[in-house]
């Protein structure tokens, strides 16, 4: 159970971290 919550926790983490990289990235684009 603990290995499968550590995980879902990374998981995580790596899905919000690209989406804000996406989000960052868009910004920068739009205002070049």
């Amino acid at each position: 159970m603990a290995s499968n919550n550590v995980k879902l926790m990374m998981i995580v983490r790596v899905r919000t971290y690209r989406r804000w990289v996406d989000i960052a990235g868009g910004m920068l684009l739009s205002s070049a």
